[in-house]
């Protein structure tokens, strides 16, 4: 577990980039949780405690409107980081984070978060250009949702999901867009019929990664 935790830092934006003295040492003082399935990491308008890093197993991220509207916006899978934004700005948790399997955390609580990232200058720079990276991403969801047909926001969604395409099921991707789940049948189903994807149970695996980059773009 120690050099899988030790790894798995390794790859985090904001850490990566430690001296790898200082790297053993945050090993040391970072917790290990596990979750059964459907239970919460954090909700909506929590205050920021720890950092999180996927050991194993699968969250969803989600929002619920004012009229009890659940909708779906990403998924973090193994080898993911989130929690990072909260901790930074002092604000509270923008959205859900729930369990859709047994979950395996690495938690950095947030006085060994601050100790250890706050200080250091490379790790700051680094870390401001991975969430510049998200935000262009979302700047790219909201144009695509508002100028690009359906065809093209799916497959540019998929390819962003990929290759844990198959955990996804057609009403999440729904939810993701703001559509219908019938207009996504519909569209995968015509992509099935030209060999690339194939529909699953609750999932879509993506046979021709070129065929929907080139619809993407």
């Amino acid at each position: 577990m120690e050099k899988l935790t030790l790894s798995l830092l390794k790859s985090s934006p904001c850490f990566q980039n430690l001296d790898p003295s200082k790297l053993k040492d945050l090993a040391k003082q970072v917790l290990i949780k596990s979750y059964e399935k459907g239970e919460t990491v954090h909700h909506k308008g929590d205050e920021a405690s720890g950092y999180y890093g996927v050991l194993s197993g699968r969250i969803r991220v989600s929002s619920t409107s004012r009229e009890g509207k659940n909708s779906t916006v990403h998924f973090f899978n193994q080898g993911d980081w989130f929690g990072e934004i909260s901790l930074i700005d002092g604000l509270p948790r923008t959205h859900d984070a729930i369990t859709t399997e047994p979950v395996q955390l690495i938690v950095v609580p947030k006085p060994v978060f601050e100790s250890f990232l706050m200080n250091d200058t490379e790790s700051l720079t680094f870390l401001a250009k991975c969430i510049c990276q998200r935000l262009r991403m979302s700047f790219q969801f909201i144009e695509e949702s508002t100028t690009q047909p359906l065809s093209s926001r799916l497959a540019n969604r998929l390819l962003v999901l990929h290759p844990n395409t198959h955990q996804v099921s057609q009403q999440e991707l729904a939810q993701m867009l703001g559509v219908s789940r019938q207009s996504i049948s519909k569209q995968v189903l015509q992509w099935e019929e030209k060999g690339w994807v194939n529909i699953q149970y609750n999932g879509i695996t993506i046979l021709d990664n070129d065929a929907l980059a080139q619809i993407a773009n």
